[in-house]
């Protein structure tokens, strides 16, 4: 995949999907002004820090290192109140899990170091705002916005994720609807997201590693440097799934 970084990058994105300004369509004040509310609230935050925390014991576990960290990134100096009690509670949950470190960056500190090395990074939490735009950049770090998968969770009372739903990270690209040219590696990616979830790891893993041969391997489309459109892709990431399966 042609990009600026040529490194392996696998990086966990934990976005907090509600609250910030986004659930605010704010108001004019008279003329000239335009004002709208920011919220953050606990439950949520401690949701997303439980389920952090979570996939990093389980990636380290997965990866064989045995040891995963959390980065929780927000603008805490200057949003004192709402980004200080997303710190506040993150910090709280982090003192359950001994095994995992925790790091705290600022925003906009956190977005040049990724770029610079996305290594030095594993799972990364963030309220929703900063997740949007986390998640698109690191998706263009690798090489396209058609790369990246994502999955949507809410959680029981203990904190448990009762029900999920998985998809591309990217929009809609309506401008190539119907033309058999887009990336579907993002579905495929969420497809395997879905595997992992119902406890199929194996799977998900076979896929996984079936997509990254067929890049690897020059088998790719347009907008990774590859000539291959839709149809074709997938179907060379579906033949080579079963040697894949262990």
């Amino acid at each position: 995949i042609h990009s600026n970084f040529k490194e392996d990058v696998n990086l966990h994105i934990v976005r907090i999907a509600t609250g910030g300004t986004y659930d605010d369509p704010g108001q004019l004040i008279g003329q000239d002004s335009a004002v709208s509310l920011r919220m953050v609230e606990r439950q949520p935050c401690k949701q997303a820090a439980h389920f952090a925390f979570e996939l990093a014991r389980k990636k380290g576990l997965t990866y064989g290192d045995g040891h995963y960290s959390v980065t929780s990134s927000s603008k805490h100096t200057i949003q004192r109140v709402t980004d200080g009690l997303f710190e506040d509670v993150v910090k709280e949950v982090a003192e359950e899990y001994s095994d995992v470190d925790h790091h705290i960056e600022l925003f906009d500190a956190l977005l040049a170091k990724v770029i610079l090395d996305p290594s030095d990074f594993e799972v990364v939490l963030v309220l929703n705002e900063y997740g949007d735009f986390l998640s698109d950049m690191a998706s263009g770090l690798v090489g396209s916005l058609g790369t990246g998968s994502s999955g949507n969770y809410s959680f029981d009372k203990n904190n448990k994720v009762d029900i999920a739903m998985f998809d591309p990270a990217g929009g809609t690209a309506p401008d190539i609807a119907g033309k058999n040219v887009c990336n579907p590696a993002a579905v495929l990616l969420s497809f395997g997201m879905l595997l992992d979830h119902v406890d199929r790891y194996d799977l998900g893993h076979a896929l996984r590693l079936s997509l990254l041969d067929a890049i690897e391997n020059g088998q790719s489309t347009r907008d990774l440097g590859g000539k291959l459109n839709r149809d074709e892709f997938t179907n060379i990431v579906i033949d080579n799934i079963p040697k894949h399966i262990k």
